[in-house]
């Protein structure tokens, strides 16, 4: 990547990235806070309730929020609206992914994927494919894109993998989330606020100023 398309794929990235914390901020402290309870109480129906519950709820947002991103971005470039739009997606359903395997007990296999596997693997990508031509910041988009798809239904199917079929078959069970509907509400509310934060710079660089800057920037 030259600089300039290195400032217009980390600026578009950042939205991307930004909103699929959003389209999560305060359904991953339920799952956090529920979840545990649930699978230590034996209360698989009601678990697997919660899960399909927040899955779904987060992919709507998720692809709600996509609708912006491409009206924002399509112009700019088509590719990097789809790419983008994917990554919004899948990021935002890895989340509740991650959700599942803390309240499992298993670290490892929560953060493992995005915060180690993909990384490493986007930067040798774009390294390799750096020897023989200069990537544009659509091609590395894309790239990034492929990768937190496949990376999210891989680590999705090692989980599935993981929980015995009689668990799998058994009906949910609709319960009272009571409690749980106000801390989702509170929590998405101050999570918002620190996702946006943490982001404003890059993307009111982004914006106000052209792509060589907001790479000099970031």
């Amino acid at each position: 990547l030259d600089i300039i398309e290195f400032g217009r794929f980390i600026y578009f990235l950042t939205w991307a990235t930004t909103l699929s914390l959003i389209a999560r901020a305060g359904h991953d402290w339920v799952m956090l806070k529920a979840l545990p309870n649930l699978i230590q109480s034996s209360r698989s129906d009601e678990a697997k309730y919660l899960l399909l519950r927040t899955s779904a709820t987060v992919a709507a947002e998720a692809l709600l929020l996509c609708v912006p991103f491409v009206l924002f971005t399509f112009n700019t470039s088509p590719t990097m609206a789809i790419s983008g739009s994917a990554i919004i997606v899948f990021a935002a359903i890895s989340q509740v992914r991650r959700s599942v395997c803390i309240s499992a007990g298993r670290v490892g296999q929560a953060e493992m994927p995005d915060g180690f596997v993909k990384p490493l693997l986007l930067a040798a990508v774009v390294f390799a494919v750096a020897q023989y031509n200069n990537p544009t910041a659509a091609q590395v988009m894309i790239l990034s894109a492929i990768l937190t798809v496949g990376i999210s239904v891989g680590a999705i199917s090692l989980l599935l993998a993981q929980i015995p079929k009689d668990a799998l078959s058994i009906k949910s069970r609709r319960f009272d989330l009571g409690d749980l509907k106000d801390l989702a509400r509170t929590m998405r509310l101050a999570n918002c606020f620190n996702i946006v934060l943490a982001n404003a710079d890059i993307l009111l660089v982004g914006y106000l100023n052209d792509a060589k800057f907001t790479a000099l920037y970031a």
